[in-house]
């Protein structure tokens, strides 16, 4: 047994802690805040009532260490899985969908043969490019996406209405810049895997709600949380290591997990060689309004502002509803050129954009605009290279978080899945 202390409690944290807490060790969490989650995290609208989250998080099937992490918690049964993978699209030339009718990678290469508003030729092209990802024939090392996509000869329109939005969505990057590697390992292992891996999974409730039962279960196989504690500095002694924390406290342990961002580990009294990394910001914007004018759950619009649209009234956020019918969000990844804009202007250039492309005649009447300026590192192949070639320099010191090299993009999944990194 070993006493290890974990330094932050987003979800990099709490897999961290569950992890090793399951291995036998005496695990204490530390957690600077009176909450766990960190950026996973949701508050209730005082005006409207509904629970909003920090960002709308879409996760997938293959999220596997994630969803053993909800299991240990106890709320596996607060995330709902579509039953087919199903996109509607609103476009300027009017709504299509991507819609998988068959199981598995035949479904979904049939529904690509099945997408309106592009060509038969781009559609062929398509699916030869997937079938070389799956039988691993594909060269992106080295590419971005943009450059990848041009070498497979994929159409304009295909990149328009498909690979563009979900390297977006997936990697928080341009497409001119992402790593078109992990963009093609988020395709190999989710979207164009097996039926379940690709699945698309919704939060029904507030990411409090998943994350909160933590600190108990933790609790029951002998961890400990310490709240509203904060590391200050740390170092090596007689084969220790000597954290001084906040509240004159003073705490020695054998193994030294820190699960806090690179910005905040680059301000502790020590010197470690984080990679110089940039960020890339990601907006959420919440719409309620008079009317629930959005049938699906998920929608995508092209060639504007908003890039992705949910409907919480769908997925079951309920508490508002009789002021306010319709309860929407939207999300714009990579949104740095919008980034410096003022709340009331997000929200009304939101607000237009959906009007125009449901044909909606309903009224705004309240809206929340949470920004996210750092919402994750600028996967670009600077950074990737540099996520590669990090490593800890000192014994019994381990990094975890979404920017540690797991070859996906800086997601949940890869936040729990860096403490298995060696």
């Amino acid at each position: 047994m070993k006493d290890v202390v974990i330094v932050g409690g987003g979800v990099a944290g709490i897999y961290a802690a569950y992890k090793s807490a399951s291995s036998g060790n005496n695990v204490k969490l530390i957690e600077a805040s009176s909450k766990l989650g960190g950026r996973i995290n949701s508050r209730v609208d005082s005006i409207s009532g509904d629970s909003i989250d920090n960002g709308q998080h879409l996760l997938v099937g293959a999220y596997h260490s994630f969803i053993e992490l909800l299991k240990f918690i106890g709320t596996y049964d607060l995330i709902e899985y579509q039953e087919k993978f199903f996109v509607k699209y609103y476009s300027k030339n009017g709504p299509f969908s991507l819609q998988q009718k068959l199981p598995g990678q035949l479904g979904m290469l049939t529904a690509l043969m099945k997408l309106d508003q592009v060509s038969f030729s781009s559609k062929m092209k398509a699916i030869q490019f997937v079938a070389k990802i799956r039988t691993n024939r594909i060269k992106s090392k080295g590419k971005t996406c943009f450059q990848l996509l041009k070498d497979e000869n994929q159409g304009d329109d295909m990149v328009k209405v498909l690979w563009e939005p979900l390297i977006l969505a997936t990697i928080n990057t341009s497409i001119q810049e992402a790593d078109a590697f992990v963009f093609t390992e988020v395709l190999r292992l989710a979207f164009f895997a097996d039926r379940k891996n690709g699945k698309l999974i919704f939060p029904k409730e507030g990411l409090n709600d998943l994350i909160d039962p933590f600190t108990q279960k933790f609790e029951l196989i002998g961890g400990e949380v310490l709240f509203n504690t904060s590391i200050k500095s740390f170092e090596r002694a007689n084969n220790k290591w000597r954290l001084e924390l906040t509240k004159s406290r003073n705490l020695d342990c054998d193994e030294l997990i820190l699960a806090i961002p690179p910005h905040k580990i680059e301000k502790l009294e020590n010197e470690i060689n984080i990679p110089d990394f940039t960020y890339s910001p990601i907006i959420s914007v919440y719409l309620w309004y008079d009317k629930d004018f959005m049938d699906e759950i998920i929608a995508a619009l092209l060639d504007t502002k908003t890039q992705w649209v949910f409907n919480k009234r769908k997925l079951g956020f309920q508490n508002g509803k009789d002021k306010f019918p319709g309860y929407l969000t939207c999300t714009i990844s990579a949104a740095d050129d919008i980034i410096k804009k003022s709340s009331k202007e997000i929200a009304d250039i939101c607000d237009s954009e959906l009007k125009s492309y449901f044909k909606a005649d309903s009224n705004l009447l309240h809206y929340k605009v949470i920004k996210e300026a750092k919402a994750t590192i600028n996967q670009n192949l600077k950074s990737s290279q540099e996520r590669m070639n990090f490593k800890s320099s000192e014994p019994n010191l381990k990094f975890v978080g979404d920017w540690i090299w797991t070859s996906l993009p800086c997601t949940i999944e890869s936040a729990c899945r860096s403490y298995d990194v060696e």
